[in-house]
């Protein structure tokens, strides 16, 4: 319910290799399974998978996903991307998103 009203929840789903959002749920897939993730980390995967393969500055996150411009903001970025790899890489996958150092991050 969160989510929703960042959302058209009848825009079409939204597809890209392994990964799903479907808006009409508010719900992400990755190989068809359910991934359970918290609001802030459906914002930065719906973000991440949107801008597919091109770095996005930490700024531009952490602003996307707290609506604010707020220096102390800086950490709680990291952990909600620690917790979004977690799920995105179960296992010993290899960790989709990589760190560009100085700069963003970047889903592959």
């Amino acid at each position: 319910a969160v989510l929703t009203h960042y959302f058209e929840l009848d825009q079409p789903d939204l597809v890209s290799g392994d990964y799903r959002i479907c808006y009409a749920t508010v719900r992400a897939y990755r190989r068809g399974e359910p991934l359970q993730l918290r609001p802030k980390e459906f914002l930065l995967f719906d973000i991440f998978l949107r801008h597919r393969g091109q770095i996005l500055p930490r700024e531009y996150l952490r602003n996307y996903i707290s609506g604010r411009v707020d220096p102390g903001y800086e950490r709680t970025l990291d952990v909600h991307i620690m917790r979004l790899r977690k799920n995105l890489c179960p296992r010993r996958w290899k960790d989709p998103i990589t760190t560009i150092r100085e700069c963003g991050y970047r889903l592959d």
